[in-house]
């Protein structure tokens, strides 16, 4: 079992409250229009997930739609994962948690049919 973290890969300076990117980011986060443009000029992540659980289903779909639109808006993703036992807070150096988009996707893809 891994927990999977998403930022902007892209990081992108004086967003406007109606630029596409700033309007995915508040949905996507839930944030309002200051913190999702916040999120995205600092890379922050945004979403947080942990995966092979009950609602594995749901969030697979919600990585693979974030991922999608990460990249149509030209904002990229970078992912972190990190084992279940491990916490968030504790991560040292974010370069360790690293995870690549396809390794992300071949993860996914390797679970479909796994879970109901």
């Amino acid at each position: 079992m891994s927990k999977i973290a998403i930022a902007v890969k892209h990081r992108k300076e004086g967003m406007k409250i109606f630029h596409p990117e700033v309007q995915f980011i508040r949905h996507a986060a839930g944030v309002d229009y200051q913190k999702a443009k916040d999120i995205i000029s600092s890379g922050a992540p945004f979403y947080f997930a942990e995966l092979y659980m009950n609602d594995h289903v749901d969030i697979d779909e919600e990585i693979r739609e974030i991922l999608q639109k990460l990249n149509e808006l030209g904002l990229g993703a970078r992912i972190l994962e990190i084992m279940y036992d491990e916490s968030w807070e504790d991560l040292n150096d974010e370069n360790d948690a690293l995870l690549d988009e396809q390794v992300l996707i071949n993860m996914l893809d390797e679970a479909v049919g796994d879970f109901s």
